[in-house]
């Protein structure tokens, strides 16, 4: 009876959490059945790193210096102010028009504006260059944050799951440990030779090393969920102890899928990547196409000629101050832009072709998610009615028990099913909200999105 009683302790919370709704759970408002809301803690930790992920960090860096190369690009149409002044306080001049060297000082100068009239737009192409590498850029950095968010939730769903296999692992050590201690006591007593104590002493062990391997497992996931976040290791009081029986919405998915695929220009951050980097290329070709152009300044500046001196009441000084514009033409450059002409359009025409691909890839794959999902939702029917099962089967070895037509073996036995199967419940129940969460964040639904800038949700 002792052991009947230890093994309800033990067993007393899984019963409980499985009786009592599920407190996680949304109101029923949420239109899908997304881990966050069934798990607003969850939520918390996405908002959470997208401010202070490691990885997000590691974005922000590439975004701003995106942002410095943008401003870079777009310096070539702004006026450049330039010159130079030189003094020597002591030379020796050897003139054609004096019998002797002689010594002066010289002093000479150049301050000048020139701002760039007419390239043929090719400045103005360079900025819009640098605006769109700064888009790809920021396109980058969302597509990570997206796959991040997909990777948090199904850390979060995991770390419970491994959770409920501790507590599995734990319960079946105390049934090893009590079927030892059992043996143990018939051995002092005569009961049992010594040999029969060997397979109670391997099973002992081995639950013994199975709990410990969950144990770490579920450690070792805590804290690699808070690295994800940025944070220290996700405290085990804030993990809950199973996942919510989850609500299917295949229609309202289905929607979700006719709707993006019937987009005549789909809509995603690779996607949008790629259609920037065919117009970056339009864009080099034209740069690249007036490399042999004539190019027109406006200048306008002072300088001073260094030859100045004052010698047998000769002065000699020329101060300028001029305003004009200045032509610099580039006539042969050794066939360069030819070939710089030739390699945007080979680019241009590769990324066009990989564009068709991607987006006949991308429908394929969203509508292959959309599939998988309704077989996920097929299993979770299954899994669901089979974790009812263990549980009336629960019930009625403990009924039976209570009646004397039924052991604390069968009993346990009955409770590690019901674990097992807990354990499979929560594992469809994952894949299910997993699949839903992958399907709205390929299609650009996903809510997490929100946490990024407006310009790119």
């Amino acid at each position: 009876m002792h052991r009947f009683i230890r093994s309800l302790v033990v067993i007393a919370p899984a019963i409980v959490c499985l009786c009592l709704p599920a407190r996680a759970q949304s109101s029923g408002n949420d239109q899908f059945p997304l881990p966050e809301n069934y798990f607003p803690a969850l939520k918390d930790l996405i908002d959470t790193a997208a401010k202070q992920s490691p990885r997000v960090i590691a974005r922000n860096t590439e975004n701003a210096v995106a942002e410095a190369n943008r401003i870079s690009a777009r310096s070539g149409q702004l006026p450049s102010l330039g010159g130079y002044y030189s003094f020597y306080p002591w030379t020796r001049d050897l003139r054609a028009d004096l019998p002797e060297s002689t010594g002066v000082k010289k002093t000479a100068y150049n301050l000048s504006i020139t701002q760039p009239l007419f390239h043929w737009g090719a400045l103005r192409d360079n900025t819009r260059i640098g605006e769109l590498q700064k888009r790809i850029t920021e396109g980058q950095s969302a597509e990570a944050f997206r796959l991040l968010v997909d990777e948090i939730r199904a850390q979060y769903l995991q770390i419970i799951v491994n959770k409920s296999a501790l507590a599995r692992s734990r319960f079946n050590q105390t049934i090893a440990d009590d079927q030892l201690a059992l043996a143990r006591s018939k051995l002092e007593k005569k009961v049992i030779a010594e040999a029969d104590m060997f397979a109670p002493t391997i099973t002992a062990e081995q639950a013994r090393l199975a709990a410990d391997r969950a144990a770490d497992d579920y450690e070792n996931s805590r804290v690699y969920l808070g690295k994800l976040c940025g944070l220290p290791p996700i405290p085990d009081e804030q993990i809950p102890t199973e996942v919510p029986a989850v609500t299917p919405a295949s229609s309202a998915l289905q929607s979700v899928t006719a709707e993006f695929a019937g987009q005549t220009e789909i809509n995603n951050y690779s996607l949008q990547n790629v259609r920037d980097q065919i117009e970056t290329e339009k864009l080099n070709y034209h740069v690249a196409n007036t490399r042999l152009r004539p190019k027109v300044n406006l200048v306008v500046g002072t300088s001073q000629d260094e030859q100045n001196y004052a010698l047998n009441s000769v002065k000699y000084k020329v101060q300028s101050y001029f305003a004009g514009v200045t032509v610099n033409w580039s006539i042969f450059d050794g066939f360069a832009t030819r070939s710089a002409k030739q390699v945007s359009l080979a680019r241009r025409r590769q990324l066009e072709l990989s564009y068709r691909d991607q987006t006949a890839d991308t429908i394929a794959a969203v509508k292959t998610q959309m599939r998988q999902l309704e077989f996920a939702a097929r299993n979770l029917a299954i899994v669901e009615r089979l974790l009812g099962s263990a549980g009336d089967n629960l019930k009625a070895r403990k009924d039976d028990m209570a009646r004397g037509i039924a052991s604390d073996a069968e009993v346990n036995t009955a409770q590690l099913g019901l674990y097992d199967w807990q354990l499979a419940a929560y594992g469809a129940r994952n894949d299910y909200m997993m699949k839903v969460s992958k399907l709205l964040s390929a299609t650009m639904k996903d809510p997490a999105l929100q946490n990024l800038p407006s310009q790119r949700r």
